[in-house]
């Protein structure tokens, strides 16, 4: 056990969700269906976490891409889907944790650390992000189209919080 554990999803009706698409202080992105897993490197040592907090194997792909990264030291959350992991959280880095940022700001450095130009595109993936009505309209006919799993809805002001809420919460 690694002591470390995911915030988890609350299911929504269609109705929340319409409300959720008109207002931008939510956030939308796509639900994958893989492994939640959450990634933590501390140097040369990379570790994959499931929901449960134990310790799993990371594709090798994924596990040889986050060796690419220019930072040493981090914890990103997100989901594998075969030998691809869709990066949309970041908890710790450099040794300082986020989980009390905003969303918005942890999603902010969670870009700069994915998408850094040196590193080639491969099996890591930062999520799409739709943060206008407009955007989440259009990422919601596009995964309605194609049969996507559906969609997870996150408070841009809201700090990660390990667990799943009673009822409500910020994803």
């Amino acid at each position: 056990a690694t002591g470390v554990l995911p915030q988890l999803l609350n299911p929504i009706d269609q109705e929340a969700a319409d409300r959720l698409i008109v207002d931008d202080n939510w956030w939308m992105q796509e639900k994958f269906d893989g492994r939640r897993i959450l990634i933590r490197r501390d140097g040369m040592n990379i570790v994959g976490i499931n929901r449960k907090g134990l310790v799993v194997a990371l594709p090798q792909p994924v596990a040889e891409q986050i060796l690419t990264l220019p930072e040493t030291k981090f914890l990103i959350d997100g989901e594998s889907v075969g030998d691809l992991y869709f990066a949309f959280d970041l908890i710790e880095v450099s040794g300082i944790d986020h989980r009390q940022a905003p969303y918005l700001d942890r999603f902010a450095e969670l870009r700069r650390l994915v998408s850094c130009p040196s590193k080639p595109i491969g099996s890591l993936r930062l999520v799409d992000t739709a943060t206008t009505a407009r955007m989440k309209r259009t990422m919601l006919a596009r995964l309605q189209r194609d049969k996507r799993e559906g969609v997870v809805f996150k408070l841009f002001s809201a700090g990660y919080t390990p667990g799943r809420p009673a009822s409500g919460g910020s994803q």
